[in-house]
Order: C-alpha cells, then sequence, then structure tokens
C-alpha cells in the first residue's frame, strides 16, 4: 500500500501493521508533515483506489483502522515507523530545550561581559574627570598620564607653589618716566624636583597701619609680558631649579604715600 503527503505530494510505502500502530498517523519523511494517511491510502503508485479486503479476512481493514483509536491491543512491540515519528518529536523537544538554554547562556554572558565593562571604566572614569588632580601627585601621575593617552584626557603639569622660592628679593620702585606708576621686578626659582605650572603671582599693599590698601594676582601671561620666548614656553612649566624674571608695571594703589607690600604665589 502507498500513502501520499498532503503536503508536499510524496509518495511512499505503508504497510497495515504501521497504520494499526501508529493508528493511520504517519509522518512525511519530505517535509515532516503529520498527517492521517488513511485518506490517502492506494494501491499503487498510478492513484488505483486502495480495495478494502474481505470483512472475513484476518487482515485488518479500513473500518479496523478508523476505529483503532482509543482501543488497546497487546504489546506486540514498536514498529520501525512509530520509534522513528517518536524519536523525531524527541529530538524537536530537545533542539527547542537547547535553544532556549543556550539563548539564555548567551543573555547571561552578555550580561556579564557588560557588567564587566562597566566596572572596568568606573576607576578610567574617575580618574579622567580627577586627572587635573592626580596628574599633581607624583605617584599617581604616570598612571594618569598612561590612561589619558587612551581616554585622550588633559593632563595638565603639576602645581607646587610651596616649593616656588623668590631668589634676588622683590623690588617695588617709583617709574622714573612715568608718573604714579610703580615698577615691580623679581626673580624666583623651582625647587622642586619636577617640572610645574607658572605660577600666578599675588601682590598684597598696606599701609603703616597694617590694613590693606589694594591686592591683585598676576597671570604669567603678564608678568612675562616682556620675555616673548618665555610666553611661548608657558606650556611647558617651569624645569627644577629653572629660574624665572618676572616684571611689571601698575598703578600707584596711593600716591605719595609709603606703602608695604607682600609677595607670594598661588
Amino acid at each position: 500500500m502507498f500513502t501520499t503527503c498532503p503536503h508536499c505530494q510524496t509518495s511512499f510505502k505503508i504497510t497495515a501493521e504501521q497504520l494499526r500502530l501508529a493508528a493511520g498517523k504517519a509522518r512525511c519523511g519530505q517535509c515532516q508533515n503529520v498527517f492521517n494517511s488513511l485518506y490517502s491510502l492506494k494501491d499503487g503508485l498510478k492513484n488505483h483506489p486502495l480495495s478494502l479486503p474481505d470483512p472475513t479476512e484476518q487482515n485488518t481493514t479500513r473500518a479496523d483502522l478508523l476505529s483503532l483509536k482509543g482501543k488497546d491491543y497487546p504489546n506486540e512491540g514498536t514498529t520501525r515507523h512509530t520509534e522513528v515519528v517518536q524519536k523525531q518529536e524527541d529530538d524537536k523537544i530537545t533542539e527547542v530545550n537547547y535553544y532556549n538554554n543556550a539563548q539564555n547562556e548567551r543573555s547571561v554572558f552578555s550580561w556579564l561581559f557588560l557588567s564587566l565593562l562597566l566596572l572596568l571604566a568606573l576607576p578610567g572614569q574617575y580618574l579622567h574627570f580627577n586627572s587635573y588632580y592626580y596628574s599633581n601627585d607624583p605617584i599617581f601621575r604616570p598612571v594618569v598620564k598612561m590612561l589619558c593617552k587612551i581616554s585622550h584626557c588633559p593632563v595638565t603639569l603639576p602645581s607646587a607653589p610651596n616649593k616656588i622660592a623668590i631668589t634676588d628679593g622683590a623690588y617695588v620702585t617709583p617709574n622714573p618716566q612715568l608718573n604714579n606708576i610703580m615698577d615691580i621686578e623679581l626673580s624666583f626659582r623651582n625647587n622642586a624636583t619636577f617640572s610645574q605650572r607658572y605660577p600666578h603671582l599675588r601682590i598684597i599693599f598696606t599701609n603703616t597701619f597694617g590694613q590693606l590698601i589694594a591686592k591683585r594676582i598676576f597671570t604669567p601671561q603678564e608678568y612675562l609680558i616682556n620675555q616673548p620666548l618665555q610666553i611661548k614656553s608657558i606650556s611647558n612649566g617651569v624645569k627644577p631649579q629653572q629660574q624665572i624674571n618676572a616684571r611689571l608695571q601698575i598703578m600707584d594703589p596711593l600716591p605719595n604715600v609709603s606703602l608695604g607690600y607682600e609677595v607670594s604665589f598661588l
């Protein structure tokens, strides 16, 4: 006997015993479609309708095949077709479970990987936004420079104004050519063991009673205004033991009055 898959029209041979044990159901080996093979049974491949045997014969009839569902039969062993159908069903379930497990494992791995990246990025972000502070520390400065090459964060020179010292004293004198103008000249040296930023210069004027008369902070561009070569190299900082000459001209805050002054570095 032959039956035809209604989905792909593939015909294949089937026995009455297979029909009886599988309750007439069959799975197409071509498209894996499960269908009721009783509706397309044929004697041969020439589309001749199946001639049902005599009811008195001991062979299984079409009516018997249709009434098999729900009956209990003695255990006569599982046929190859039934085993194949069951194995295919089990394989499908196994494949679905494996796919779901693989998807879950990939999701867990992805979350762990992203979490690890975020944890590794936190120290870098912290150093990036605090590079100014840590770049002033000789211990952390090499690490900050290395990380900032990757993250392109600015690495500023350290600042240690307490290592800046006046070498030849500070001189405040009236300008001989300009009225009410004072000339300020001083030299300072970087006593640190590392290069540091040019300091800001703070000058405070007081009267004879110690009362504040005037105060101002000057930038490196202001006290190096007459030294263009020094201004060009400001970004390189002051090297260890390098001496810098500073000159300023300011208005006399209180003409014709003796004033005291104090110079400091910031």
